[in-house]
This record gives C-alpha cells, sequence and structure tokens, in this order.
C-alpha cells in the first residue's frame, strides 16, 4: 500500500504543473502529499509539501483579474495548523 501510495504523490508531483493551473489546486495537492508523506514517516517530503501549502495558502491575488475567488486558497484554521505541525513551524 505505501509504494501504490508514494507512486500516486510521485506521479502526481511530476505532472503538478501541467493539470493543476490554479493556486487552490496546488494547495489541496501539496496538503495531501504532506499528509500522506507524514503518514509514511518520511517526514522531510511531509515538510516540503506542508511547507509549500502554506505558501500556497498566502497568495491573495486571484489568477485571473476579472474573476476575484479563482483560484484562492479557502484553508480552515485546522488545515494550516495541521500544516504548521507538520512544516515544524
Amino acid at each position: 500500500m505505501q509504494l501504490f501510495v508514494r507512486n500516486v504523490i510521485l506521479f502526481k508531483h511530476e505532472s503538478l504543473h501541467a493539470h493543476e493551473n490554479f493556486n487552490n489546486q496546488r494547495f489541496y495537492h501539496s496538503e495531501l502529499a504532506a499528509i500522506l508523506c507524514e503518514k509514511m514517516n518520511k517526514k522531510s517530503e511531509a515538510k516540503e509539501y506542508a511547507t509549500k501549502a502554506l505558501e500556497y495558502s498566502k497568495i491573495t491575488t486571484p489568477d485571473f483579474a476579472r474573476h476575484k475567488t479563482l483560484g484562492l486558497v479557502k484553508a480552515t484554521d485546522e488545515q494550516i495548523k495541521r500544516l504548521k505541525k507538520i512544516a515544524g513551524r
């Protein structure tokens, strides 16, 4: 099972920019990868993904000027707390 999850993460990571065009999509991918890596005891990878997700969560500019909320991350306080814990902040 761990090998399957690892392969999914690697595939998604390699194709991240090809299929995920918006910051909110990149956030949710990074968040999921951080949680999965943490569960698999891959602490350094989990930290990298969590840090990236936190970076996406701080972006306040929409992906398109005419669409004020397109691509903006709508993370809960719980999500941010968990990511900060994984990232070691």
